[in-house]
């Protein structure tokens, strides 16, 4: 197994380290670059405008780390008095171990757990205030309909990697025959940025997702389901699980 891994910087030389460990050729390739979003100079103004016992949605790492790092350079905090709501439980353990405030999610079973956190929240006469890249603007924004109101702040956004079609192209010369995929953006990425030459190449790969959702996007743009594997969850210790497992069943 040859691994592409284009997951956030922060976790993939970690999980190239441990690939290699267990003799699993793997290099990284950032899809997108991450930067700052221009609503963060409003955030401290808009959480202290929320009343106790309104919601506040993380929808990633990197939404509450850019927050954290505002909120801290500005003299404010998470408050202790409102509810806040992430995707999954890895989330939540990081943001309740930096913060001491409890953080619900959603049952991490289901398919897209994005859209589930709209079930969990109580919302009528209550805020919502979304921490989100600027390409989440909107999401789920029907299920927060009874909502008193709704706030969007992009706390960061995307850059396209430069000549990421070149790189693209290294890695079928590098033998690579399995790619990480975190989100339906990075699956699209891969498949827009694709040269004409490398197509067939990329749609033959091993995907390793982590939700039917993303799995079922991958075989709309035409991989066969027994090449798409579900990892369920986004560590670096259950992603390198999955490999191993499908290794030895391989063998």
């Amino acid at each position: 197994m040859n691994v592409l891994i284009t997951y956030p910087a922060s976790r993939a030389q970690k999980l190239v380290d441990m690939c290699q460990q267990h003799r699993i050729f793997a290099i990284y390739q950032p899809i997108f670059s991450v930067e700052l979003g221009a609503d963060l100079l409003d955030l401290p103004s808009a959480m202290s405008r929320l009343n106790a016992g309104d919601n506040v949605i993380i929808l990633s790492k990197e939404a509450f780390d850019f927050a954290w790092q505002t909120l801290a350079d500005t003299g404010f905090a998470y408050r202790a008095d409102l509810n806040y709501f992430v995707a999954d439980k890895y989330l939540a353990a990081y943001v309740t171990a930096k913060t001491t405030r409890p953080v619900h999610y959603p049952d991490t079973e289901q398919c897209n757990q994005l859209l589930q956190l709209g079930k969990l929240l109580q919302l009528t006469d209550k805020k919502v205030l979304i921490l989100c890249a600027e390409e989440q603007r909107g999401l789920f924004q029907n299920q927060l309909a009874e909502a008193k109101q709704v706030q969007y702040l992009a706390c960061y956004y995307h850059k396209h990697i430069e000549q990421l079609t070149a790189q693209l192209s290294l890695a079928k010369r590098a033998g690579i025959d399995t790619i990480l995929i975190e989100n339906e953006d990075v699956l699209l990425t891969l498949y827009e940025q694709i040269a004409a030459e490398d197509c067939q190449w990329l749609v033959k790969t091993r995907l390793v997702v982590i939700s039917q959702h993303i799995a079922n996007i991958a075989e709309k743009l035409g991989w066969q389901s027994d090449q798409v594997i579900i990892a369920g969850q986004t560590d670096n210790q259950t992603l390198l699980n999955t490999m191993l497992t499908f290794i030895n069943k391989a063998n």
